[in-house]
């Protein structure tokens, strides 16, 4: 009951918080993993070694099943631990189901944030049902997984991931759709998109989006950041590397984002660059960004 206790302390919205936290804490490593292994697989196959994996004959196609499967195990672990953080032990099974329908009905990694979320806070309210002393032992290892898992997993097919999974459909759509008009737009708006909620479901979906996107054309690379701003306490900068010949200017991006989206969301300032920074662990340099425009 001791967990329960905790939460009664807390706001529905700090709980929520926290889950999802610990919840990508234990996603990142199965990201990881999944991403060096099937890099080393690139590195000993080539690029390519992913279209000739199913035949499992060499090293490196062995070691390329591996870490692509592992990526397959992102939403459930991410979906496995939420709930877990919010119900404890019981709301594993339930979240890990979650994680997999939420890919089998292509909702990714919001569907999978949204049904763990749920598995957690129904399991939680089981946990509170008063049974006679002989269920107690066995109501956390039996009868809450079972009958959480089976009706949260049906509410979730029949019910929840179905407008999930048109949202997921109408963004997927929308970016497909901006590829094939400015290529500079589609760019803003991804870098928008994964810098607006620091790692979460808006961050995913449109990494997600760009992991199946090679897009190429008048620009290379882009990101965006949050800069003060006396007026609005802050505005969005974005620093763009541009392809080999490409020529454009600042305000000729500004002029083709305003035809996207509304003036709020379009850069303030931008800055051309050879190369996005990085970090040590070659994620964007969000912090180095901001001093550019200062």
């Amino acid at each position: 009951m001791a967990e329960l206790q905790r939460k009664k302390q807390k706001s529905v919205g700090t709980v929520c918080k926290d889950a999802i936290m610990t919840g990508i804490s234990y996603m990142i490593p199965v990201i990881v993993g999944g991403g060096v292994i099937t890099a080393i697989a690139k590195m000993m196959g080539g690029y390519n070694i992913g279209d000739t994996a199913a035949e499992m004959q060499t090293l490196a196609q062995v070691i390329f099943t591996i870490g692509n499967n592992l990526f397959a195990f992102a939403v459930p672990c991410l979906a496995a631990f939420i709930a877990y953080a919010i119900a404890d032990k019981p709301g594993i099974a339930p979240g890990y189901a979650m994680g997999v329908l939420a890919g089998l009905m292509k909702t990714g990694f919001v569907g999978g944030l949204v049904g763990a979320l749920i598995a957690g806070w129904f399991v939680l309210q089981m946990k509170k049902i008063k049974v006679p002393k002989a269920l107690q032992g066995i109501m956390p290892i039996m009868f809450i997984p079972v009958l959480s898992t089976l009706i949260v997993g049906l509410l979730m097919w029949y019910v929840i991931g179905v407008p999930i999974a048109w949202l997921m459909g109408i963004v997927t759509g929308w970016l497909t759709a901006l590829s094939a008009g400015s290529r500079f737009v589609l760019g803003a708006v991804i870098g928008a998109m994964i810098a607006f909620d620091n790692g979460g479901p808006v961050n995913k979906t449109a990494a997600l989006f760009v992991n199946g996107l090679n897009a190429d054309g008048f620009f290379k690379d882009a990101a965006v950041v949050g800069i003060p701003n006396e007026k609005y306490g802050e505005v969005a900068a974005a620093v763009v590397v541009l392809e080999k010949g490409a020529q454009l200017t600042e305000e000729q991006i500004k002029e083709e984002m305003l035809k996207e989206m509304a003036r709020f969301k379009v850069p303030e300032r931008i800055l051309f660059l050879d190369a996005i920074p990085k970090t040590p662990g070659l994620k964007t340099d969000k912090k180095y960004i901001r001093t550019l425009f200062q």
